[in-house]
């Protein structure tokens, strides 16, 4: 089907031991499209983040709709940007569900290209996450 927006997605994602994950928060560096100055932003799940830029004082929004990540996907989504676009992801927050006994949890500061290992919190199943290098 069409798609709409910036879409985010990652090359060579493995989410060993997880069964999806979904972007809570993404951590961004947007650049104005008024003057190219580039401004730090901060997107989550469900809000509208409004800001200006810091040089023209331009007014952005952006709006980040997160689709379900899968062991076989690499799409975490879509933004509606306006009047800003990005391609540097800093880090980002995801829930993931455990795919030994399903529950869910939160991930913090997950690093592109990085390896993150931890634990199921209700389980202690072992969390084995890289989501590679991102495209937007």
């Amino acid at each position: 089907g069409q798609h709409r927006g910036t879409q985010i997605l990652f090359g060579h994602a493995h989410l060993g031991g997880v069964s999806s994950a979904q972007i809570a928060r993404l951590l961004l560096i947007i650049t104005c499209e008024g003057c190219d100055r580039g401004n730090f932003a901060t997107a989550r799940r469900g809000e509208v983040v409004r800001g200006d830029c810091v040089n023209c004082l331009m007014r952005w929004t952006i709006a980040l709709r997160p689709d379900v990540l899968r062991p076989d996907s690499t799409c975490g989504g879509y933004m509606d940007m306006k009047n800003c676009f990005t391609d540097v992801l800093q880090d980002l927050d995801a829930w993931v569900a455990c795919a030994e006994c399903g529950a869910e949890s939160l991930i913090t500061e997950l690093k592109c290209g990085h390896r993150h290992e931890s634990w199921c919190p209700s389980c202690d199943a072992p969390f084995d996450l890289s989501l590679g290098r991102e495209r937007m």
